[in-house]
């Protein structure tokens, strides 16, 4: 017979294992995202993940792209940290492409 586990350590260990923290993670970083930028700038962007700290957002608009990256990154920033699981994320790589239609 093989050594009990607590129950909290098998869940965690397959909450993992299934993807499902990293869709409950981007869920967090989607909702900080709009909250940051407001609807009509995140209307133009798409949160593509984060990696290495570094939250990697696509921008259709080049005039949108110029406005986020030169004039509102630092506040941007500010305000995203202050959500939960999106405090360890400390710059945003913004590129100009064509935003992925979902469904």
């Amino acid at each position: 017979m093989a050594d009990a586990r607590p129950l909290a350590e098998v869940l965690a260990e397959y909450v993992r294992a299934s993807g499902l923290s990293r869709r409950y993670a981007m869920k967090d970083i989607l909702a900080a995202w709009l909250d940051a930028v407001g609807a009509d700038a995140a209307r133009h962007c798409q949160v593509t993940g984060v990696r290495k700290g570094v939250l990697h957002v696509i921008v259709d608009s080049a005039a949108c792209l110029h406005e986020l990256a030169n004039f509102r990154k630092k506040e941007i920033l500010a305000e995203f940290v202050k959500h939960r699981g999106c405090e360890k994320v400390y710059d945003v790589d913004f590129r100009l492409g064509r935003l992925e239609q979902n469904g």
